[in-house]
Order: structure tokens, then C-alpha cells, then sequence
């Protein structure tokens, strides 16, 4: 049998690429799961029941080589892994480093949009909603030491509640915006969590992840009501806010229904053409 040198040296060739792109490939994977690792070991701290304000404070992501601190009513979280969110250029910053209590119930970013009320029942159910999340998407690592200066959580109120976070337009404000972006973000995280069950997860885990996923599109869903009920039927641009807020509200609602990526990737388009 005669074989032709120029095809057998060209399949030696082919085939050592293919062990060392191979070789290349493993290598690299290698080397990005080892660089995760270190980057989980240097931003995770030890969990203690005596954090203070004034130690946490220094955990805002401006610092890359420390993770990311918050405090909402009495609990600390560490929030790294939504650096793109609270790190200095992601629109929750100024709850980094910080008690964020009144922040996430009055839904506002901003000292200065503070009322000065004490919480009212809607607020503190915002506040339960935004507790509910951290305690599912990052980790908490402590409690906040009682120095006397946490804000008042159990009283009530029937004066002014949290500043309206709608715009003169009626549309979406950038704080109504990034709550449901970032409600989006939970929602695709617990639909893949449910899709990538492989049967091993206990049953009450995969309960738990429908069941935040539908929490979340229930917020969102009541979010855009809101929303809708505040929409000027005189104003120029209603009837597309209308429309704008109708598709958001039906994305959210088919994520209630399903697991599907494309679902969920339809709710972030809505969002984005919201603002």
C-alpha cells in the first residue's frame, strides 16, 4: 500500500495542533477556575456578630483587593459578587460600605431624598422584599453592633411615606429601573438554577428557587402597575409609555409561566427600551 507523504505529514500536523490547542484549551480553563478560587478566598470574610458602622465603611469596591460591604436592619452582607451593581460604577453604590436600611425601604439613593419619617407598613414590606433578596443572592456574614444609632424600623406612620420615584413623565425612574433590572437579574439566575437541576438538588431547593423567581416577577409586575397608574393620559408620550410599560408587564408575566432563557431575555429587552 502506497501512501502519500505529503497527506501523512499533513494529518502528523493536524493532529499535533489538535493535542496542543487541546492541551492550551485545559490549560486556560485551569487557569481561570484557579483565579475564581483566589478571587472567592480574598473577598470572602468570616462571619461576626459585632460589625460597626465605622468598620464597614471602608468596604465600597473602591478598593479592588476588598469586597463589597452593606447593612440592612442589622445584618451585613457581603455583596462582591454584585460588584457591577454596588462597585463605584454601578447605580447602587451609595448603599456600599454603609447601613442601607432606609435607602432600599424608601427606595432612594440619595441622604438627601430622606423624609426623616419613621418607616410606614409599606416601606417596612419593601424593606422584607429587599431582605428576602440579599438573604437569596449573596452572603451574610454577620450582624451590625447595636451602638444606639440604627434607625427605627417598627414604628409606623400616616404622614408623608417615601418620595414618589416616578419621573413628570410617568415613566420609569432610574432607581424604578434599576430595581427591576436587577429583579431581572434574580429571575434569570433562579430560572437557570431550576433548568440546571439534575435531579440531585432536594426537592424543597428547587421549590424555594420557583418560588423566588415568581417573588420577583410579582414585585416587578407590581412595580409597573405602579407605574401605569401614575402615566399623564394628557401628556405627549403616553400612549407609547403605555405601551413601553404593557410589554415589561407581560415579559414579567410570561416569567412567571416559564424557565425559558429566551423569556427572561425578552423581559431585559423591555426594560432597556424603558430607559
Amino acid at each position: 500500500v502506497e501512501v502519500d507523504a505529503g497527506a501523512a505529514g499533513g494529518a502528523l500536523v493536524a493532529g499535533a495542533y489538535w493535542l496542543f490547542k487541546s492541551w492550551k484549551d485545559e490549560r486556560e480553563m485551569q487557569q481561570r477556575i484557579e483565579a475564581r478560587r483566589a478571587l472567592h478566598k480574598k473577598m470572602t470574610l468570616e462571619p461576626r456578630d459585632d460589625w460597626t458602622l465605622h468598620e464597614i465603611a471602608r468596604y465600597t469596591g473602591s478598593d479592588p483587593e476588598l469586597p463589597i460591604l452593606t447593612a440592612i436592619d442589622g445584618e451585613v452582607y457581603n455583596v462582591w459578587r454584585g460588584s457591577e451593581w454596588y462597585g463605584p460604577e454601578g447605580p447602587y453604590h451609595s448603599i456600599a460600605g454603609r447601613d442601607s436600611t432606609r435607602f432600599l425601604a424608601k427606595q432612594i439613593l440619595e441622604e438627601e431624598e430622606d423624609d426623616g419619617q419613621p418607616l410606614d407598613a409599606m416601606e417596612i414590606d419593601t424593606l422584607n422584599g429587599w431582605k428576602e433578596h440579599f438573604n437569596f443572592k449573596y452572603d451574610k456574614i454577620g450582624k451590625l453592633r447595636d451602638d444606639g444609632d440604627a434607625p427605627a424600623l417598627s414604628e409606623t406612620t400616616t404622614a408623608a411615606a417615601c418620595r414618589p420615584a416616578v419621573r413628570s413623565d410617568g415613566l420609569a425612574s432610574s432607581v424604578q429601573l434599576a430595581e427591576s433590572r436587577e429583579d431581572a437579574a434574580t429571575i434569570r439566575k433562579a430560572m437557570a438554577a431550576v433548568r440546571d437541576d439534575d435531579g440531585t438538588s432536594a426537592g424543597n431547593q428547587v421549590r424555594r428557587w420557583v418560588i423566588h423567581k415568581e417573588a420577583h416577577c410579582a414585585r416587578l409586575i407590581s412595580r409597573v402597575q405602579e407605574m401605569l397608574l401614575a402615566l399623564d393620559p394628557e401628556s405627549p408620550g403616553y400612549t407609547e409609555g403605555l405601551l413601553q410599560l404593557q410589554a415589561v408587564q407581560q415579559a414579567a408575566m410570561k416569567c412567571k409561566q416559564t424557565c425559558e432563557e429566551t423569556v427572561v431575555d425578552g423581559l431585559c429587552a423591555a426594560l432597556d427600551r424603558l430607559g
